[in-house]
């Protein structure tokens, strides 16, 4: 600013809106927006994106799954849909501990080993060995 006028001028290159993918798959809540995208969609639109990969290869191998089980907690909602669009049953096979912090931000490995054995805990009400002895299950992070 001078006494004759106003004058601007950029110093620096404008930052690039680059939103980490890891807000919509692990730490958004659901009802969260994200730059003018639901979270809550956005994790049925990768589910349905998963199922189409998983059918793919499902098919190409010829191999069958017997249940979805989503993992981690946040992975419900894709979880929901993979099982939907596949045909198949949809089950709570682990609680998270929510009283233990985050393992995999932990700062030494010993820790974040401790911690995983408090953090997931099988859900015997929802999950019974019997009932997934012999299936084959399909773990897609």
């Amino acid at each position: 600013m001078t006494r004759s006028g106003v004058s601007r001028r950029q110093v620096a290159p404008a930052a690039t809106f680059a939103p980490d993918i890891f807000e919509f798959v692990y730490f958004a809540r659901p009802d969260s927006v994200i730059d003018g995208i639901s979270v809550y969609r956005s994790r049925m639109a990768m589910g349905n994106a998963l199922a189409q990969e998983v059918q793919h290869v499902l098919t190409e191998k010829q191999i069958t799954i017997d249940v979805v089980i989503p993992v981690p907690d946040t992975s419900r909602v894709a979880a929901l849909n993979l099982a939907q669009a596949l045909g198949l049953p949809y089950r709570e096979g682990f609680v998270k501990n929510r009283y233990v912090g985050r393992t995999f931000i932990m700062p030494e490995q010993q820790m974040r080993c401790v911690s995983h054995d408090h953090f997931l805990s099988r859900s015997e009400a929802k999950l019974h060995t019997e009932h997934l002895a012999g299936k084959k299950m399909c773990e897609k992070s």
